[in-house]
C-alpha cells in the first residue's frame, strides 16, 4: 500500500486523539512500516525510509524531562525535478514524562532501522529497551505528532 506522509500523520494524529496507550501506537507505527510505503521515497537502499527509536533525557529546559520518540525518516524525491536534491521528512510520535527519580538515571538510547525486514529486531529492542519499556508502562504527560522538513 502507497499513502502520503501527510495521510500517515493523519492517521497517527486521530490515534493519538483516541488516546492509544504509548505501546499500541509504537505497534501501529511498527505495522505502518512494514506494510505502507510512502510516494515518492527513496529506496531501502539509499536510506529512504527508515524506522529511529529514542529515548533521552532533557537537562537543559527548566522542567527535566524524559522524551521517548519513535521517528519514520523518509527521504522524497520530486519526480518532476529528478535532477534536484531529495528532502529528508520525519514524521514523530514523540512522549515526554517528568523526570521522576525512577526515570532520570535512563542514559540516552537510540537504534534505527534501515528497511521492514528488520522489525523483529526493532521489536525485540523495544521489549528489551528499560527505558522504552518503563515509558510504555506510564502514562505521558504529553504526547506530540510532528511531520518535519529537515
Amino acid at each position: 500500500m502507497t499513502q502520503s506522509l501527510a495521510q500517515l500523520c493523519q492517521a497517527l494524529e486521530q490515534k493519538v486523539k483516541q488516546q492509544w496507550k504509548p505501546e499500541q501506537l509504537a505497534n501501529w507505527m511498527c505495522e505502518e512500516y512494514a506494510n505502507t510505503r510512502i510516494e515518492f521515497a527513496e529506496s531501502f537502499d539509499e536510506d529512504g525510509d527508515m524506522l529511529i527509536a529514542q529515548c533521552y533525557v532533557d537537562s537543559f529546559s527548566e522542567e527535566k524531562s524524559l522524551y521517548w520518540t519513535l521517528v519514520r525518516q523518509v527521504i522524497i524525491y520530486d519526480p518532476d525535478k529528478p535532477d534536484e536534491q531529495s528532502d529528508i521528512y520525519q514524521l514523530e510520535l514523540r512522549l515526554q514524562y517528568p523526570c521522576t527519580e525512577d526515570n532520570q538515571h535512563f542514559s540516552e538510547d537510540s537504534d534505527w532501522y534501515e528497511e521492514p525486514s528488520q522489525l523483529e529486531a526493532f521489536r525485540k529492542y523495544l521489549l528489551n529497551s528499560t527505558a522504552t519499556q518503563w515509558c510504555f508502562s506510564h502514562p505521558p504527560k504529553v504526547t506530540e505528532v510532528n511531520l518535519n522538513r529537515m
